[in-house]
C-alpha cells in the first residue's frame, strides 16, 4: 500500500510540476486556488514529490508562496511508525504517566514484558482482556485534550525527523479526484474525537499497535517488532464526520466546536 501511495505522489507531482495555471484540469484548478487564493491563469506551479519519513509527501510552490500537502490514497493506513523508546520518550514528555507507558509497552510486546525479552508472546484479543482494567485507564490519560492534540500534531503533521515543518493540508483522494482538508482543522476535530468502547489503546480515533506483533521469534524482520504504528482506519468515513462537523459550526457558530454531537 505504501508503494502505491508513493505512485500517486509521484502522479500528482509529475503531472502539476511546470505547468501554467491556465493548463491543469478542472478538478486541479479547484484544489490549487483552494491554497493559492491570489493564483492567475499565468501563474506557474512547481511541484515536487518529499524524501520518504517526513510527514508532508509533496509540496507545491506559486507566486513564492510554499505549501506542504500530506497524501493519503487507501482508507487503512498506517499514519504514523516510531521506535517504541522514543515514542515513549515522547509521551512520557506530554504527561503520559510511567504506569501509562509501561501499560503500552506490555499491550506493544505481548510477552510480559516491557522490552520484548520474554518467551510467550500473546494475541491482541488476549492483551485486550488481559490489561483490560490498564488499557482503559491508558486511555483516560492519553485521549485528554491537550496531550491527544500533541500526539496528532506529532502523527498528522510534525513527525520526528521535521519538527519544524508543519504540513498544511491533507489530500485525499489520487490525481483524478479528491478532497483537500486544512491540517490544522483535522488535528483540532481530532483531538475531541473519541472512542470511548475501543478496548484497544487509540489516540482519538487512531488505534495504537505494534509495526509488526510476531507471534513467533523466528522472523528475519523481528527488528520491526520495536517499533510504534498508529493506525487510520476508514478515513473515508472520518473525513465524512469532519465535513459535516465544520458545516454545522458554520451554521451554529464556534460554541459548537465543544459539542461532540456528530463524533
Amino acid at each position: 500500500m505504501a508503494d502505491f501511495g508513493s505512485y500517486v505522489e509521484y502522479q500528482i507531482a509529475l503531472y502539476l510540476c511546470g505547468k501554467k495555471y491556465f493548463e491543469i484540469d478542472n478538478h486541479w484548478k479547484r484544489i490549487i486556488k483552494m491554497m493559492f487564493p491570489m493564483i492567475n491563469d499565468d501563474s506557474i506551479i512547481y511541484c515536487e514529490k518529499v524524501q520518504r519519513g517526513l510527514k508532508q509527501d509533496i509540496f507545491i510552490v506559486v507566486e513564492a508562496i510554499k505549501k506542504t500537502i500530506s497524501i493519503k490514497s487507501g482508507v487503512d493506513v498506517t499514519v504514523h511508525c516510531e521506535e517504541i523508546n522514543s515514542f515513549c520518550k515522547f509521551l512520557k514528555s506530554i504527561g503520559i504517566s510511567d504506569y501509562n507507558i509501561e501499560t503500552l509497552r506490555l499491550y506493544h510486546y505481548g510477552d510480559e514484558t516491557i522490552d520484548g525479552t520474554g518467551t510467550i508472546r500473546q494475541n491482541v484479543q488476549v492483551l485486550k482482556d488481559k490489561y483490560e482494567g490498564r488499557i482503559a485507564k491508558f486511555n483516560e490519560e492519553a485521549n485528554k485534550y491537550f496531550i491527544l492534540k500533541n500526539i496528532m500534531e506529532r502523527v498528522l503533521s510534525f513527525g520526528t525527523l521535521n519538527q519544524h515543518d508543519h504540513v498544511d493540508y491533507l489530500y485525499f483522494g489520487n490525481l483524478e479526484k479528491g478532497e483537500l482538508y486544512d491540517m490544522d482543522d483535522l488535528i483540532q476535530f481530532f483531538s475531541i474525537k473519541h472512542l470511548p468502547e475501543v478496548k484497544s489503546i487509540h489516540f482519538g480515533t487512531f488505534v495504537y499497535c505494534p509495526f509488526y506483533r510476531f507471534l513467533s521469534s523466528n522472523n528475519k524482520d523481528e527488528k520491526d517488532r520495536h517499533y510504534s504504528a498508529i493506525r487510520w482506519f476508514r478515513i473515508d468515513i472520518d473525513l465524512d464526520k469532519f465535513v459535516k462537523y465544520h458545516k454545522k459550526i458554520r451554521k451554529y457558530g464556534d460554541h459548537y466546536s465543544s459539542s461532540l454531537e456528530i463524533i
